[in-house]
């Protein structure tokens, strides 16, 4: 019996060195689907920045040299295809409702143009389109590609993201009702888009158990005299900065370590930066990450509380209960998930002497709870239920028409 096939028209690129919550999905999805991942649409400013650095694989890309579509074995042992679009235009910077609505249905012209074109050549017919947090070029590609459902992946409050608040929650708020399907990350996302479509599933962020994941009679303990408190992810403008300058003040025996992309070119982080028991060790190869959580005493999630932050789900949690670390986080968004399993903290103070009570931890049962918990949450769990809602959303649409009928 053949697949049906599976359109993602995506936010996140498909490559780089940070995990991503849709490249994880689709990964999964790949079991049961042939899918399609239709890579981020790159600007002709991103193409002319390639050309002038010499970047020559992303410009051969980018113009199509040796075709667009590349095929990805899995270590699932599924493939799935990437489609590299042409340069689009650069339409982000138009305050303009009207400038930027023109320049936007042109790219979704170029898109549209491009996907139908290697849909006929993989003979794709009556795809699941899922919209990972891509209105703009959603609201104009809704019924172009004879899709069988339209699901749309929301994974943060669009409205809250700097570099697309100029116009995501007016095409959110245009595109949404006309989906079939609404999946969302955490309750909080489920509450802010519940008033455009009530066909609306949370589908928590999961986590890549077979990468993180240690066998659950193997312990370590971090030996040296300096206890090393860690952190994993991008250092952008959620973290707390001054609850990150006082806790490595108050704890100058102690070794802090960042992990991931630095988004922030703030004073607060050159700050930080300065005092000595803080190392920005920068993005890591995702291989090596699990290795690097093992080797620290505490995890934290220093998020600052915002309109931004109280959508998330933090994939980095189940990263790191999925090596039993104990982990001290602000209480930014809806954590109830983790109740009884992390440490949470209201106040700057309160935080500081988590991180004390937790390096005494000593419970290898609490370790082994931390990890059955990760275990349950994994991306294979998470693509079930993904799975499951696009199944019962055609479904519903299919009951809907013969309804009509």
């Amino acid at each position: 019996m053949s697949k049906q096939s599976l359109i993602c028209i995506a936010m996140p690129k498909w490559r780089g060195n940070y995990l991503k919550s849709t490249v994880q999905l689709m990964e999964g999805l790949s079991e049961e689907y042939n899918v399609l991942y239709v890579d981020y649409a790159y600007t002709l400013k991103d193409l002319l920045k390639a050309m002038y650095s010499g970047n020559i694989l992303l410009v051969k890309s980018l113009l199509g040299i040796g075709g667009r579509i590349e095929k990805f074995d899995l270590k699932s042992g599924h493939s799935l295809k990437v489609l590299t679009l042409p340069p689009i235009i650069t339409a982000n910077g138009f305050r303009s409702a009207r400038v930027f609505d023109f320049f936007t249905r042109i790219n979704a012209k170029i898109v549209q143009r491009c996907i139908i074109k290697y849909s006929r050549k993989l003979k794709i017919t009556d795809p699941v389109v899922v919209n990972a947090f891509q209105p703009f070029l959603g609201k104009w590609l809704k019924g172009k590609l004879n899709e069988k459902t339209l699901i749309y992946y929301c994974y943060d409050e669009i409205n809250a993201a700097r570099w697309l608040s100029n116009h995501g929650k007016r095409y959110e708020s245009e595109y949404i009702p006309n989906v079939d399907s609404v999946i969302v990350t955490s309750s909080e996302l489920a509450k802010s888009k519940n008033s455009f479509n009530s066909d609306i599933h949370i589908v928590h962020n999961g986590v890549d158990f077979e990468l993180f994941g240690r066998e659950l009679d193997v312990f370590s303990e971090n030996v040296s005299k300096r206890k090393i408190i860690g952190y994993v992810g991008s250092v952008d403008n959620r973290i707390d900065f001054d609850l990150l300058e006082y806790l490595s003040k108050m704890l100058p025996d102690y070794s802090f370590q960042f992990i991931g992309r630095f988004e922030n070119d703030s004073e607060s982080l050159l700050s930080l930066n300065k005092c000595s028991n803080v190392h920005l060790m920068g993005a890591q190869n995702p291989d090596t990450l699990a290795g690097l959580i093992e080797s620290m005493d505490v995890c934290i999630v220093p998020f600052l509380e915002n309109e931004f932050t109280r959508s998330i789900y933090p994939l980095k949690m189940n990263e790191y209960l999925s090596r039993g670390k104990p982990v001290v986080s602000t209480q930014f968004s809806d954590l109830s998930d983790f109740e009884g399993y992390i440490y949470t903290a209201n106040s700057k103070e309160q935080f500081l002497g988590m991180i004390k009570k937790s390096i005494l931890e000593k419970d290898p049962k609490m370790c082994l709870k931390r990890i059955e918990l990760a275990k349950s949450n994994s991306w294979e769990v998470r693509a079930n239920q993904f799975s499951r809602i696009i199944k019962n959303s055609y479904k519903q649409k299919d009951i809907y028409k013969s309804k009509i009928v």
